[in-house]
């Protein structure tokens, strides 16, 4: 079993499926339109520390969120924010793609997949060779003066 998917039957109520790779990757190939979805699992196998898992940078206590990514957080004290770019970031710069981010380019390539849309604030998705990917937290290697707007 691959993974688990839910879907709604005629009443709305979930029903849980077990799919096989096999059953994926012929879901996937039969698609007129495909999306790839990720989180942090899979970054985390390329070393990128996460934020809420049981070792998570939030559980930990070292990073207190709103301190450090809230915007109001940032403008009072950036320290904190400073602080998570120097200790983590750090980390990311030279963290190669999984197999997983090099598979997901390439069905990009091929045509099957037209975007990736993740969580992760990582770069790995791009290094890999993605084109097409929507971070929704935002990208941690672009940012922007608050006052001019530079990048």
């Amino acid at each position: 079993m691959l993974r688990r998917t839910a879907t709604r039957g005629r009443r709305g109520e979930v029903a849980r499926q077990a799919i096989s790779a096999s059953g994926c990757a012929e879901r996937v190939r039969s698609a007129r339109r495909a999306v790839a979805l990720t989180g942090a699992g899979i970054s985390t196998a390329a070393g990128v520390p996460d934020f809420r898992g049981p070792q998570g940078l939030y559980v930990t206590g070292r990073y207190d969120p709103q301190a450090t990514f809230e915007i109001g957080g940032f403008l009072r004290d950036p320290a904190p924010f400073f602080r998570f770019t120097r200790d983590v970031l750090g980390l990311v710069a030279d963290l190669k793609p999984t197999f997983t981010h090099r598979f997901l380019a390439e069905l990009e390539a091929a045509g099957t997949l037209q975007t990736v849309i993740t969580q992760n604030i990582d770069p790995l998705h791009q290094r890999a060779g993605s084109r097409s990917v929507i971070a929704v937290h935002g990208g941690y290697w672009t940012s922007h003066c608050l006052e001019c707007h530079g990048r």
